[in-house]
């Protein structure tokens, strides 16, 4: 598959609901839970590792960029989540594309794996949340199937990128996430009481 069809099939559809959560966890704790073998072999600032979107060029990264946006910010005023897509919005999404930062991103058997990083605003201003998922494009290079995995807590950015390379990892190898989603001191969303659904391509309460 083609950059370009990489570029078009990276259509995230998600609302993420804005939290103020104060939860803030040190940088000893969080790496002291994070399994000890990730953290030996994750080099932050060097390694080269699941760069598809490195691979694109910066108007590409742009394009795909404000698609991520217009699913995953904060919709206009005017939209609603059916119509949030429309043209006419999508000045509105390249305006504000810079509140995300891919970090990771690979393709495995034909399904899309990504990481990126997402403003939070929180009563101590603008901070930084991470959010994994997952797509799959047809042909045409047209979503067939999206999900979220999971949002974090704020955290200091190297944290974030930690359990970003930890998430990737998992999933490109096949591995059960079961007990990196219950790590509640990092993952915010899935929690018990927020779920994904699919079907509103949204994080919803469980009713």
């Amino acid at each position: 598959m083609n950059k370009y069809i990489k570029v078009l099939s990276f259509l995230p559809i998600a609302l993420l609901i804005a939290s103020c959560a104060n939860d803030q966890v040190t940088d000893s704790e969080i790496i002291e839970d994070i399994n000890s073998s990730i953290i030996e072999t994750t080099v932050l600032d060097t390694e080269e590792i699941y760069t598809d979107f490195k691979q694109l060029s910066e108007e590409l990264q742009s394009t795909l960029l404000t698609d991520i946006a217009s699913f995953i910010i904060r919709k206009p005023a005017a939209a609603t989540w059916e119509t949030k897509f429309n043209p006419e919005f999508r000045e509105y999404y390249e305006r504000n594309k810079s509140e995300l930062e891919m970090i990771y991103l690979t393709n495995v058997s034909d399904t899309f794996y990504f990481y990126l990083l997402r403003e939070a605003r929180t009563v101590d201003g603008l901070q930084k949340r991470g959010v994994g998922g997952k797509y799959i494009v047809n042909q045409q290079g047209k979503i067939v199937d999206f999900e979220e995995i999971f949002v974090s807590k704020v955290l200091h950015e190297t944290n974030l990128k930690i359990i970003g390379k930890e998430y990737m990892n998992r999933v490109t190898s096949n591995s059960d996430l079961r007990d990196f989603l219950a790590k509640v001191e990092h993952i915010e969303w899935p929690d018990g009481r927020l779920f994904y659904s699919k079907q509103k391509a949204e994080w919803r309460y469980v009713d």
